[in-house]
């Protein structure tokens, strides 16, 4: 077929993170409790935006698709029969979190199904880490390694418009006539993020060219809550030994020595595109001080410019210094800060990565609550080296004192979860387990692409440690919901009447879990299969909001969330809804 037949160049298509999720039972359990999106992870990665707009400017046709999205919203929507209809010279799936193993390669063998002449083209931090295991199925036809693959996937694209050889694009797999796999050098490691940015008026402008709004949604309740987020950097000063996009992850995997920052004129961008039609929150994604003084003060300075009104929330690795602040607040008099301690325990927190004291984390508290801060997120997480369940009651414990002492504020709100379903491929614990006292139950990918199958979230954990068996680590996570949910409700953060019910909601869930190990203890696997099927309704109502509210993460949206009354908005989104079930 000629290039040019093609309605699309490429389409990005975005999988749930099990493909029949529908039709499968199983318990997801807290596992996305603390992300907006739910627990089939439907939202996509940001850089299929960037990696949209770049190929746009450069003249190629194409498309954003989240499957999950549309599989989520429309319970009648046939995946198949609708990309049956789209015709594309390429189909890019990304396999950037591990949690979408199942569904990204299961779409992918549905595509080449449909579709045997497109290309089939995998990528994102996943797929980097285990591009061998994906290059051997044979329904993937490429996958580029590496955290910037705009150029790449333009240069693939004129080699697959032009006939031409492949062997110079920088990074990627592919397999010649003869069905070898071959690994061209990995030397593309750009220094420089100029120009990479989301158009998120040209998302919306696609969309309408599209006729498929839900497509192209970052997550399904977006219309509701607009948190958008927006990446400052490629690759991680930091070593967090659990943590998949470490330092250390990006030189043994992506080859990338130094983080790499996009400038504060290109972040302005973005952001004085969104306030236009966006007050929701706006996220931004890795800890602005980490690349010195001048950086930080420079993307302030811009924030000042813009003087936008949107909720601006920024992630740090550890408490700034008093003076970061002070430019903070001078610049954005709406900021909002999230913290991550892991655990109220320092030495636990040194041995994840992590080296600050309670001490500097109380300081930073009390000087953004003088400077008019909107709201500081502190999260805690279960499954840490050296962490025990009494280490966990300890760190509910600290939780109160912090909740106590700050409570005149109203401005500190603190979230405990398992570190699930997965310790990250790539980190240095998954690495060398046994030295940092873990133990690994699944390590290839087809091994985690069979364990998101499993039907409770227990059995999807890839670990456990010396001191937590995955008994441990599920039990210990509703003991700390529950005694938390207590704790909040002590002190007026939530109602009494909503605590009650959240805690009952935590003990429905824990108890399902207990009966789901009670079905597994069955040796028949036929009633095991029929009694796990009957429980798929509560499966699924029991894998949301069940550590904690969903909506209690969410930050205030300035008068309307996208500059419509929600009602329009709704309204809007109705009629959308009819259209893509008429596309579909």
């Amino acid at each position: 077929m000629d290039f040019k037949s093609y309605k699309y160049d490429l389409v990005l298509l975005h999988a749930p993170s099990v493909y029949d999720f529908r039709k499968t039972s199983i318990m997801y359990g807290p596992i996305s409790d603390v992300v907006p999106s739910s627990s089939v992870f439907e939202m996509y990665p940001i850089g299929f935006a960037t990696i949209s707009r770049y190929l746009k400017n450069k003249g190629f046709r194409v498309r954003i698709l989240n499957l999950a999205v549309k599989m989520l919203l429309n319970p009648e929507f046939d995946p198949e029969k609708f990309l049956k209809k789209i015709n594309a010279r390429a189909f890019g799936i990304d396999l950037h979190w591990l949690c979408h193993a199942h569904g990204s390669v299961e779409v992918a063998k549905l595509v080449k199904k449909l579709h045997p002449d497109s290309a089939v083209i995998f990528g994102g931090i996943s797929a980097t880490y285990f591009n061998k295991e994906l290059m051997e199925y044979p329904f993937i036809d490429y996958c580029i390694r590496g955290d910037s693959t705009e150029l790449l996937l333009e240069q693939l694209l004129i080699a697959l418009k032009n006939g031409t050889a492949l062997d110079k694009i920088e990074n990627l797999c592919w397999k010649n006539d003869q069905g070898e796999v071959i690994y061209n050098p990995f030397t593309f490691i750009p220094d420089s993020l100029d120009g990479i940015y989301v158009d998120y008026k040209n998302i919306f402008l696609s969309a309408i060219k599209d006729l498929d709004f839900s497509g192209y949604l970052p997550f399904a309740s977006w219309v509701d809550y607009p948190v958008t987020a927006l990446v400052m950097s490629r690759g991680c000063n930091y070593r967090c030994n659990v943590c998949g996009g470490s330092n250390q992850f990006y030189q043994n995997h992506c080859s990338r020595k130094k983080t790499v920052y996009r400038s504060p004129e290109d972040i302005g961008k973005e952001i004085k595109i969104l306030s236009r039609f966006i007050n929701g929150p706006l996220l931004l994604i890795g800890d602005v001080f980490l690349n010195g003084k001048k950086y930080s003060s420079d993307l302030f300075d811009e924030f000042e410019r813009l003087n936008v009104s949107n909720q601006i929330i920024f992630e740090l690795s550890a408490p700034p210094a008093r003076d970061e602040l002070e430019h903070m607040a001078k610049a954005i008099p709406s900021f909002n800060l999230i913290l991550s301690p892991e655990s109220h325990d320092e030495r636990v927190r040194s041995l994840f990565g992590r080296n600050f004291t309670n001490k500097q984390t109380e300081e930073m508290i009390e000087t953004s609550i003088k400077l008019g801060v909107g709201r500081i997120d502190l999260f805690f997480m279960i499954g840490l080296p050296e962490q025990t369940r009494q280490s966990v009651r300890d760190t509910i414990k600290y939780c109160d004192y912090i909740l106590g002492k700050y409570a005149y504020s109203k401005k500190v709100a603190v979230y405990i979860a398992p570190m699930a379903p997965f310790l990250d491929p790539g980190s240095t614990v998954f690495e060398d387990p046994e030295k940092y006292g873990y133990k690994l139950f699944y390590k290839t990918l087809e091994q985690h692409r069979m364990a998101l199958l499993q039907p409770s979230w227990k059995y999807i954990l890839n670990y456990e440690t010396k001191w937590m068996t995955r008994d441990d680590i599920v039990e210990s996570s509703y003991e700390a919901a529950i005694e938390l949910n207590r704790v909040k409700m002590a002190h007026g953060i939530i109602e009494q009447k909503k605590a009650i019910s959240q805690e009952k909601r935590i003990i429905q869930a824990r108890d399902l879990c207990r009966y789901i190990d009670k079905i597994l203890e069955n040796k028949n696997e036929s009633v095991r299969n029929d009694l796990l099927k009957d429980l798929k309704q509560n499966m699924d109502i029991f894998s949301v909001s069940t550590i904690c509210n969903m909506k209690d993460l969410e930050w205030a949206v300035m008068f309307f969330g996208i500059k419509a009354p929600k009602f329009v908005r709704r309204i809007f989104f109705f009629f959308w809804s009819l259209i893509d079930k008429m596309m579909g």
